[in-house]
């Protein structure tokens, strides 16, 4: 195929199918009277088929453009999803549309194998496309609540002091154990533990274990016992009880002491008790006046 076109095109002006190929010095303007030699140029191949965009290279020979000349030339334009590969237009990868602006995918999907996908949670979790609250986790493949033993091991659900954690419940120390942990402080002199429950000791078996060892022990042992006195008093003879009886004897002796009135009789057996009362315990108190003196 015998062509001639202008140099700074790439289609046929001319064409005609001449073989065999005219000599290198032979006069175009033969075939084509309106040859140019400084606009044109011509050239020869053995092809009847000419390609759609070519030029000609020293020897006349043809030579078709590349896919990649055409698109410089602006001979064609790919689309934007295009690109071309072994002289070819192909379609543009996913991950390349996604890279050139032409894909734009939501958080929840990606693309992989040229393909698109739906992302884990634990891929949106980890790229920050996805937040979970204190008290959430994934579990196979689903946003679920924590157990209140994870809460509690990731700080979410914090324990008070007197709380421990059983299973998956909440429940309080014992009293034992919280003295255990030292929530609970006895007194070593009054107070100490039985079958889970704080006892406070008498008098008498705090002498009688050994656990007043100073002079503020027994101080504090001797006060007790005023107190346990007054309360006895104060439980059979309430204060306003015992100012009554003791207006009515004042009156009694007042009016000249009647004999056998209830009045007296009531008065002399409410000193009577008191007086009994505070006996109960002379002999505790001297023990503790006794060993006071002792620490002095």
């Amino acid at each position: 195929m015998y062509i001639i076109k202008e140099k700074n095109r790439y289609t046929a002006l001319f064409s005609a199918d001449i073989q065999p190929a005219p000599a290198a010095d032979h006069n175009p303007r033969h075939y084509f009277p309106a040859y140019d030699p400084t606009t044109m140029e011509w050239g020869w191949q053995e092809s009847p088929e000419l390609p759609p965009f070519f030029r000609i290279e020293p020897g006349h020979r043809i030579v078709p453009l590349t896919l990649l000349e055409q698109v410089s030339e602006k001979l064609i334009e790919l689309r934007p999803e295009e690109k071309i590969v072994d002289n070819q237009i192909v379609v543009k990868s996913l991950l390349e549309q996604q890279a050139d602006g032409l894909l734009l995918l939501n958080k929840e999907y990606k693309i992989v194998d040229n393909d698109i996908v739906e992302k884990t949670l634990e891929e949106m979790l980890a790229e920050g496309s996805l937040t979970l609250a204190p008290d959430e986790k994934i579990e196979n493949g689903e946003i679920m609540l924590k157990s209140l033993s994870e809460q509690v091991r990731d700080g979410v659900v914090v324990l008070a002091p007197d709380e421990r954690l059983e299973g998956e419940e909440i429940v309080f120390l014992s009293v034992a154990e919280q003295v255990a942990q030292g929530l609970i402080v006895l007194d070593p002199v009054w107070e100490y533990l039985d079958g889970g429950q704080i006892k406070v000791r008498t008098v008498n078996e705090a002498l009688e274990g050994g656990h007043l060892h100073s002079r503020l022990a027994c101080e504090a042992a001797l006060q007790r016992i005023y107190d346990q006195i007054e309360d006895s008093i104060r439980e059979r003879y309430p204060s306003g009880y015992e100012s009554k009886l003791t207006k009515a004897y004042l009156r009694w002796m007042q009016e000249g002491q009647p004999p056998n009135d209830e009045r007296n009789r009531k008065f002399e057996q409410m000193e009577a008790d008191i007086s009994s009362l505070k006996a109960t315990f002379r002999g505790l108190k001297d023990r503790l006046k006794g060993m006071m003196a002792s620490y002095s």
